[in-house]
């Protein structure tokens, strides 16, 4: 596969994709936000979009490590599958780091729209229930 993700048709060049209709939608950010990352990935669930994200903490201690390198390239897989966009979560203090920021320009570079998302640190409301 090309590093140029043709933005326009997912459909056309991804088989795994090739069938579902819906958007799928990675999210990235510091896991310092993975309470917000889950909020966001309910609201995007219920409004019909198929949504990844990361799920595995790595410490501060094993940032250096075999298995951080293998998380970050699953990780790049994961927007790779992303149909035109990915979310970046924050707070109102605009963290993003250099893992995220990285995972921006790779974004970016297969044509993917970023799009940030500001969510306060507190979880205000459960999870939005389908109807």
């Amino acid at each position: 596969m090309s590093n140029t993700h043709p933005a326009t048709d997912c459909h056309a060049h991804h088989a795994i994709v090739s069938d579902v209709e819906a958007e799928v939608v990675t999210l990235c950010g510091s896991m310092r936000f993975f309470d917000q990352m889950l909020t966001v990935a309910a609201e995007l669930t219920a409004a019909g979009s198929i949504v990844l994200t990361p799920f595995c903490v790595v410490a501060i201690s094993d940032q250096d490590t075999m298995a951080k390198v293998a998380l970050d390239e699953l990780h790049r897989d994961k927007i790779r599958l992303a149909t035109w966009r990915i979310v970046v979560i924050t707070d109102r203090t605009g963290y993003i780091g250099d893992s995220t920021r990285a995972e921006m320009v790779f974004a970016e570079s297969l044509g993917l729209a970023v799009e940030l998302c500001q969510v306060e640190r507190e979880i205000a409301e459960p999870a939005p229930q389908l109807n």
